[in-house]
């Protein structure tokens, strides 16, 4: 997603190439000094009539209703029923251009996974997904955020609400913006909107397990014709597999893992909850060599870097698999969403005050550990790519176990 207001009008053609990766379909829209580009795997990512403009992208959904059309939150949004930010569930952005109000609403989902960039060219605006389009901009300021960058040398994080370009600002997750054409403002994130907090509520397990059911149907409901899953040798990645392949029966789901070598035990987890389900697993086994390629790769793809020091591992991987898949699903953020790791948990409760020997949550409950995080993944080969053949008369009963199965030689 791609728009300017109140800047000489650009060409769509050259941002829809920029952002191709997310898909095949471009629409654009043009007013006066007004342009609107979505590009997505699906048509219908954005809507205009006399007073409103509506672009979005990623899987919005409202009242339990998945999203599909830009002029459907359009018309949520004329019905009131966006004004909570709580009211739209998913991952994705939503720009709204009041055009009577000469105003922009930005809403991006409570976790932060889909990104979304503003900045100022004189007394014009422009918005995009990813800021490597805003510094395509004629005009755009290259000053670097000092503090950023020493933040993100501490840390290994970029502050909240900063990205290394001074001028360049992230829409805060879970919240509406708004940004007025005139007043030379950019959006800013308060400090209240990312402290952690733990729900005053226990959680059932059997809620969150239907909750994650349903999110898959519903990311799945359009059918796409090759789905896969990134696998390790975690629970959570498997719990996701399981799901994806009880939900999507007619058609093979793919699995991916990356690693260095065939000891590798995230490698041979994954081997063994891919044979377990039965998915078709493939394998990428990354070399020395292929970190000169991939390092400054993942660096473009991913903007304003993390700490992942594995993002290169995962960007190859995502690679490999956009050969294979159109859709990718993950199982991230569980540990930062409900305190899954001990470490994270015994971290919010020592910076909370709260003694640390705590007794644990009841069986059968989960504590929700509120926060944001980002989760930029783009592009998705080379290195040494393993094809894992399904063995379905495996019995599933493998943890704890081996088994006894070594993969070929590429």
């Amino acid at each position: 997603m791609f728009g300017s207001i109140g800047m000489p009008l650009v060409d769509p053609v050259l941002f829809s190439r920029m952002l191709k990766h997310r898909g095949s379909y471009v629409d654009t829209i043009k007013g006066a000094d007004i342009s609107l580009t979505t590009v997505s795997r699906l048509p219908g990512r954005i809507f205009k009539d006399p007073e409103l403009m509506v672009a979005y992208t990623g899987s919005p959904s409202v009242e339990g209703k998945q999203i599909s059309m830009a002029a459907d939150l359009a018309e949520l949004y004329a019905l009131g029923k966006l004004d909570a930010p709580d009211a739209v569930n998913g991952h994705y952005c939503i720009a709204l251009i009041d055009i009577p109000k000469q105003q922009i609403r930005f809403l991006r989902d409570n976790i932060g996974v889909n990104t979304l960039y503003v900045t100022r060219i004189g007394r014009g605006l422009a918005f995009c997904t990813e800021y490597k389009c805003l510094r395509a901009l004629p005009g755009f300021d290259r000053s670097i955020d000092l503090e950023a960058i020493k933040g993100f040398e501490r840390t290994g994080w970029v502050p909240s609400g900063l990205t290394f370009f001074s001028q360049v600002k992230p829409v805060l997750p879970g919240k509406w913006s708004k940004v007025s054409y005139e007043d030379n403002s950019l959006p800013s994130e308060a400090a209240s909107s990312i402290t952690p907090a733990i729900a005053d509520a226990f959680v059932p397990v059997e809620v969150v397990a239907d909750a994650l059911l349903s999110a898959v149907e519903r990311l799945g409901a359009d059918q796409p014709p090759a789905v896969g899953i990134m696998l390790s040798s975690g629970v959570d990645s498997a719990l996701i597999a399981e799901l994806v392949a009880r939900s999507m029966k007619q058609i093979t789901v793919k699995s991916f893992t990356v690693g260095h070598n065939g000891g590798d035990p995230e490698i041979e987890g994954a081997r063994l909850t891919a044979l377990a389900l039965g998915l078709e697993h493939h394998e990428l086994f990354l070399e020395p060599s292929e970190f000169t390629r991939l390092l400054p790769e993942a660096m473009w793809a991913m903007e304003n870097p993390g700490g992942y020091d594995e993002y290169p591992c995962l960007f190859g991987l995502c690679e490999m698999a956009g050969l294979h898949v159109d859709v990718l699903f993950s199982g991230n953020l569980s540990d930062t969403l409900f305190g899954g790791m001990n470490f994270h948990t015994q971290l919010w409760k020592s910076l909370n005050g709260r003694p640390t020997d705590e007794e644990s949550a009841p069986n059968g409950s989960l504590t929700i550990l509120k926060g944001s995080a980002a989760a930029p993944a783009r592009r998705c080969g080379r290195g040494r790519l393993l094809t894992v053949p399904c063995m379905p008369n495996l019995s599933p009963q493998w943890i704890g176990g081996t088994s006894g199965w070594a993969p070929r030689k590429c």
